[in-house]
């Protein structure tokens, strides 16, 4: 049937020309109709999986404390390729798009790297942030205080240890007699005491 044909038929028609399709292809009709089904059920499942993954994130989120969302480039695919960093404009990109949630946007930089204090561990994530970064946080602090942005500023080497670190770099010590010790940090060859 033409599109002229479809345009001018009736219901009655079409459904009659669809039966008679039906009768000669019957094979190729249950394909069709079995590929429909799945396209739907997988539609389905997708928007369910989402809406249930964003549902399970935003539990997650509320029971941590925390309302951080941790941004960044995609890993390097290739070798030779150099990743990018996020820089100003993305950092002001990032506050427009999540206005509603009145978001606090700070850099964040991760290297692993190994650290010694009484003990040293092998494999650390360290973790470079200005003092805002603390305002994403819903954490207490045991002993000490956060660094300043005076420290921040003169690149002062100080840092905040969690307990399990603080543990474990000075295991003769409960977590908040490491207050004031010093932690070396080595990122590749590159020591900072």
């Amino acid at each position: 049937m033409s599109n002229r044909a479809i345009r001018s038929a009736g219901w009655s028609d079409l459904f009659r020309e669809a039966f008679r399709t039906l009768k000669q292809h019957p094979l190729r009709s249950a394909l069709t109709a079995l590929t429909s089904a799945v396209a739907i059920a997988v539609t389905v499942n997708v928007i369910s999986l989402s809406r249930g993954l964003e549902a399970d994130m935003r539990k997650d989120t509320a029971r941590f404390g925390r309302r951080t969302v941790d941004v960044g480039r995609l890993p390097v695919l290739r070798a030779g390729l150099t990743r990018t960093a996020l820089g100003p404009k993305d950092a002001k990109r990032i506050e427009e798009v999540l206005a509603d949630l009145n978001p606090v946007v700070v850099p964040r930089r991760q290297v692993a790297g190994r650290a010694s204090g009484a003990a040293a561990l092998d494999r650390v994530q360290i973790v470079g942030t200005p003092p805002t970064y603390r305002e994403t946080l819903d954490v207490r602090l045991l002993a000490g205080r956060w660094p300043s942005a005076d420290e921040a500023a003169t690149e002062a080497r100080v840092c905040a240890l969690d307990a399990e670190a603080a543990v474990r770099l000075f295991p003769a010590l409960e977590p908040a007699e490491a207050v004031g010790r010093t932690v070396d940090v080595t990122v590749g060859e590159t020591v900072y005491p």
